[in-house]
């Protein structure tokens, strides 16, 4: 029994002496292979060869940067005029406020009279208060008319204006009208004492302030407003306060000494007046 053990033992210590020879021997040969693969030299890559800059690549880049800096200076500029229009802008807001209105012409109109008129107020800014409303606001009263109106910077508003100069009134039934040398309406039922001629035998239908006596033509009318402009242009007639025109047939002048002088038919007016001028020189 201890033979059979002893003999197998033999043989498994030859079996594991044969393992580690052949291991020994494997080791061995795969050693020169992994040599021989470390020893074997890597493909080397052939080196790229440096980039020659083209001709036009400095012009482009220093075209660029020339873009670049002007458009830097472009914005810069843009941002700087903002800022000032702004600061001009708020600056003329408070600056041109109204201080100052002249008025000139006007006769004997109160610049107080006009300035009420014109609805202009003091303080308000040139830009708000609206130069054309006060023109026609002004032109709502028949004396006046506005030749001009501006603006002076910073602060002033200037107005021309003409005031009409009644050279009749036409004494109605149920009323009077003043009115200038064309024949317009300046007032109604006016209270002042004028000195002008009164005129009789007119009637006053469909007369408003601002427009022509009569509508459309009227042979006495016109004879009137030819009467009057040759009594109001000599001085010699300057006595002649009243002009009746009742009977078209047979207009009458009256003097202030009450001297009635009979012209007959509106015709041949220069020649009738100047010979009337010529025999009140000096009587009245």
């Amino acid at each position: 029994m201890d033979e059979r053990q002893k003999s197998g033992s033999g043989q498994a210590d030859s079996v594991e002496a044969l393992r580690a020879r052949h291991s020994r021997a494997g080791s061995a040969s795969a050693k020169p292979e992994a040599a021989a693969k470390a020893a074997k030299p890597s493909p080397v890559k052939p080196a790229e060869p440096a980039k020659k800059p083209k001709p036009g690549d400095a012009v482009e880049k220093k075209a660029g940067k020339r873009v670049k800096r002007t458009r830097k200076r472009r914005g810069i500029g843009i941002a700087i005029a903002v800022i000032a229009l702004c600061a001009v802008l708020a600056a003329a807001y408070f600056v041109m406020r109204i201080d100052t209105v002249t008025i000139t012409g006007g006769a004997d109109a109160s610049r107080q009279y006009l300035l009420e008129l014109s609805q202009l107020k003091m303080g308000e800014h040139v830009l708000l208060c609206g130069l054309w409303d006060a023109r026609d606001n002004i032109e709502q009263d028949p004396y006046f008319d506005v030749l001009d109106i501006g603006y002076i910077f910073p602060n002033e508003i200037t107005i021309a204006v003409y005031k009409h100069e009644p050279i009749a009134e036409i004494v109605g039934t149920h009323g009077s009208a003043v009115i200038n040398a064309e024949g317009v309406v300046l007032e109604l039922e006016s209270d002042a004492e004028l000195d002008c001629v009164k005129v009789y035998g007119l009637t006053l239908v469909g007369c408003s302030e601002g427009e022509q006596l009569g509508s459309g033509y009227d042979f006495r009318i016109a004879s009137v407003l030819s009467i009057i402009e040759k009594l109001h242009g000599d001085e010699r007639l300057a006595s002649i306060k009243t002009l009746d025109v009742s009977n078209p047939l047979s207009v009458v002048l009256l003097t202030a000494s009450d001297l009635r002088i009979e012209i007959g038919q509106p015709v041949d007016l220069d020649d009738k007046l100047e010979d009337i001028a010529a025999a009140l020189e000096g009587t009245e």
